[in-house]
């Protein structure tokens, strides 16, 4: 997967850098797709929210899809979606925007292929 790169809304903060999405099937083209490599060094605030996009496209059936998750962003997070694709190598494009009580902060976009049986 391409790097997704953004700044935390806490600003003096690690930044916001996705570069690994982890599929773990658990049925015919069907699985939990994990976004990895997020997480936040202010655990004496509370977490900021991350709104994620993950658009798909399967390439062998041609069906899309779009998935939307808000995941508090804390040491050590993660984003999980649910992705009912099909069988076929799909295509991901994941975004997101990082917000807290005073502004919100969008990410570059990042795409990558997972192979679902």
């Amino acid at each position: 997967m391409s790097t997704c790169f953004g700044l935390s809304p806490y600003i003096v903060d690690q930044p916001y850098i996705a570069s690994r999405a982890f599929f773990y099937q658990d049925g015919p083209g069907t699985g939990n797709l994990t976004l990895a490599d997020v997480s936040s060094l202010w655990f004496f605030a509370p977490p900021y929210l991350s709104d994620t996009r993950l658009d798909w496209h399967n390439k062998t059936t041609g069906a899309r899809g779009t998935l939307t998750a808000t995941t508090p962003i804390g040491m050590g997070s993660s984003v999980n979606l649910r992705l009912n694709s099909g069988p076929g190598d799909v295509e991901i494009t994941r975004s997101a925007v990082n917000r807290n009580a005073l502004w919100s902060i969008p990410t570059t976009s990042c795409t990558g292929t997972v192979r679902v049986n």
